[in-house]
């Protein structure tokens, strides 16, 4: 058998749900193994509690075991499938036709004969003609279709009916023990076991068989004739290999361009995701499979979830082989299985699933790993994921598209400040929820940009940085747009983007008060705000760090003495001496002519002096100590070394005699207060009638004044009285 016989796949006659022509349920709960011990099992379901039918019932059961769907009151004749009437006449219009002829069987055959003789397993009706020219021939033809004929010394039952006659002959042998051989049988032998085998794979159980069968068992649809017994190969076909030729089959079974496993099993998955109320891209589809081996096997198909099976039948039950026959070998493949996905899916938000299952039913185990009995089931996934839309919105519990973001005030000319604006996709379906995408963003302000949000799952937050630059001074008063869209799937509709009023001032650096100068109620107003645990702008944190240190003291330095000027920031004072009040002239806070401003711009340029009355300030253009004493400084307890906008303030000589340049220092001493500042101390001098108090602005060493850096001196009013030194 195995030496011509190539692959053939059939598709299990029986759908994997019960229909009305199976089994009942645990029917062949007991039935196992393989070879003898399975044909032992399926010889005993077969004959425990059966009713023998007589060979003259057949006579009236025809009509209910034959009858043809289509005419009422008429019947299928074997071999031609003839539509005849029913109704016994005699054996004019239709006989009774054994299958095992009654001449290759113990007995004879009289209306009252049971056993084989009688069993309607066993019989059909046939016409007469046809009946007469086989007589008692065995079976030959594996390679032949089309209708019934003599040939070759045997008879060909025509293709309609080729395996039916194989699992009747099948049961007869198992049943009641007769004897099935390969090629010629002689005595009581049928045959040809080869072809009848082909036949088996070739012709697979079709619904006129297999209601037959289920005819013959049951009492509600053949009350008076029923022999509560069944064909157990048109139930179980793949029973046939183990029983009738061997225990290796090698068959493999996969999904068409899947990789198998070494197993045997192969899987695929198609996933789709739509939109709730879109159309899934179709409704169904056709799987191909694909099959190794040189061995025949039956298969099922097994529909579950949201997909079911269709075939040429139309009923949706089970797939039906199509196959192609050679003279000496039959060989066919695996026909494609069609499947339908169910309607409505989209309706709800959520995943549906389906699958098809491909189950090798072959029982043999002996051909290896991943053939036969050992080939792993393949399977076919089809996920349809159905999202809900996703929805911008600015709340977490409510859809909010517009709000308004305050930044405050940031330095002109400083990195500015961002503050995070959290975007929300609000969730329809849990789990189910569209990604909200952004997609890009818009200002009506240079100075006001927006980063991206990203991408934001349903039911979750990003964040969207908005910046305010120090690029122009200034009121801040701009529409910020964040657009949003979500992936692109089937149903995908317009995302509607999010809005922003961002408000906030461009000010100069320093500038606490926001007067449009940084000057000493500046100073004043960082020191109080660091005394005070300030974070706001106004209690000094120029840098927006939400404390106030050292870094904005840095940039109150770099400030000092700027003021607002037509819209710019304008340092006072100006490139030559007495300059200064010209400059600040144009400013709001402006008092031109009193000298203070040209002090001021000398106090910048570093240009400092000191009067023979000791009421000013005096420095050395030198970089070191070392340098301000190699050039004679007087002995003052206080020096100052001018570092462009910087200063260091050394203790020179510490009670040392007082000089020209000592008296305003040594005056203040006393006055000097010293306040915690983090690293940074402030020195506030004290005033009196001589002298308009100010503040001074020291980084010092730790422990000690040496080093120090003044960042801001700013002390006496007076002018600048011609001769001083410098």
């Amino acid at each position: 058998m195995r030496a011509v016989v190539c692959l053939v796949l059939v598709a299990a006659a029986s759908p994997a749900s019960a229909d009305a022509f199976d089994a009942p349920a645990g029917f062949y709960d007991g039935v196992g193994g393989t070879g003898a011990s399975l044909e032992r099992d399926l010889r005993e379901r077969m004959s425990r509690g059966h009713n023998q039918s007589r060979y003259g019932d057949m006579k009236d059961s025809a009509a209910i075991l034959d009858a043809d769907p289509e005419r009422p009151g008429f019947l299928l004749t074997a071999y031609d499938r003839q539509s005849v009437r029913a109704r016994w006449d005699g054996g004019r219009t239709w006989n009774r036709e054994h299958v095992w002829p009654q001449s290759r069987q113990p007995g004879s055959a009289r209306d009252s004969s049971r056993g084989n003789l009688g069993d309607q397993h066993a019989l059909r009706p046939a016409d007469p003609r046809l009946n007469s020219s086989r007589g008692n021939e065995h079976f030959v033809g594996a390679g032949l279709t089309g209708g019934p004929r003599r040939t070759g010394g045997g008879f060909f039952p025509g293709t309609a009916d080729r395996g039916d006659v194989a699992r009747s002959l099948f049961y007869s042998s198992t049943r009641y023990g007769l004897g099935l051989v390969r090629g010629e049988p002689g005595g009581q032998q049928m045959g040809d076991l080869d072809t009848l085998v082909a036949w088996h794979y070739l012709d697979t159980p079709d619904d006129f068989e297999r209601r037959r069968n289920h005819a013959v068992y049951s009492r509600d649809l053949n009350p008076r004739f029923f022999q509560n017994n069944r064909n157990a190969y048109v139930d179980l076909p793949e029973a046939v290999w183990s029983v009738f030729v061997d225990q290796r089959n090698d068959s493999r079974l996969s999904l068409a361009g899947a990789a198998t496993d070494a197993d045997g099993g192969s899987a695929r998955t198609q996933r789709e995701t739509v939109y709730r109320g879109a159309s899934p891209s179709r409704a169904g589809g056709t799987l191909g499979l694909a099959a190794e081996g040189v061995d025949p096997t039956y298969y099922r198909v097994t529909a579950a979830g949201v997909l079911s099976l269709t075939d040429p039948s139309g009923d949706g039950d089970a797939t039906t082989l199509r196959a192609a026959v050679g003279p000496a070998a039959f060989d066919a493949g695996p026909a494609p299985v069609g499947y339908r996905v169910a309607g409505g899916l989209s309706a709800t938000a959520g995943r549906k699933a389906g699958s098809l299952t491909l189950d090798n039913l072959d029982l043999t185990t002996d051909g290896g790993r991943g053939r036969g009995a050992n080939d792993a089931d393949d399977v076919f996934t089809y996920e349809l994921t159905v999202l809900d839309h996703a929805t911008a919105s600015l709340a977490a519990g409510e859809t909010r598209r517009s709000g308004s973001l305050d930044l405050g005030v940031v330095a002109l000319g400083g990195p500015g400040f961002a503050e995070d604006v959290a975007v929300f996709n609000r969730s329809g379906t849990p789990g189910f929820t569209a990604d909200l995408l952004a997609d890009g963003t818009r200002s009506d302000d240079a100075r006001v940009s927006a980063g991206s949000f990203g991408t934001v799952a349903g039911g979750a937050a990003g964040t969207a940085r908005v910046l305010l630059r120090g690029d122009r001074l200034g009121s801040v008063d701009a529409r910020v747009s964040l657009d949003a869209r979500e992936p692109a799937f089937a149903g995908q509709r317009p995302i509607e983007g999010l809005d922003l009023s961002v408000t906030g001032r461009v000010a100069l650096g320093g500038d606490a008060t926001l007067d449009g100068r940084v000057d000493a109620r500046d100073a004043a107003a960082l020191r109080a705000g660091r005394l005070a645990g300030a974070d706001a702008w106004t209690g000094g944190d120029f840098d927006r760090d939400a404390d106030v240190d050292a870094d904005d003291l840095l940039v109150f330095a770099a400030g000092f003495g700027t003021v607002e000027n037509a819209g710019e920031a304008a340092r006072a004072g100006g490139p030559a001496a007495g300059s200064g009040d010209a400059v600040l002239a144009a400013g709001a806070n402006a008092s031109a002519g009193d000298g203070s401003a040209d002090f001021l711009y000398d106090v910048l340029t570093g240009d400092f002096f000191v009067d023979a009355d000791g009421e000013s300030l005096w420095s050395v253009s030198v970089t070191t100590l070392a340098d301000a004493s190699a050039a004679g400084s007087p002995a003052a307890d206080w020096a100052f070394a001018d570092f462009g906008n910087q200063l260091e303030l050394t203790d020179r000589s510490a009670g040392a005699a007082a000089t020209d340049g000592s008296f305003l220092f040594a005056s203040l001493t006393a006055g000097l207060t010293a306040d915690a500042f983090g690293g940074v101390s402030y020195f506030s001098l004290a005033s009196d009638t001589a002298r308009t108090g100010g503040v001074v602005l020291l980084i010092p060493e730790p422990g000690t004044l040496a080093g120090a850096a003044v960042l801001l001196v700013f002390a006496s009013r007076r002018p600048r009285t011609a001769g001083a030194s410098a």
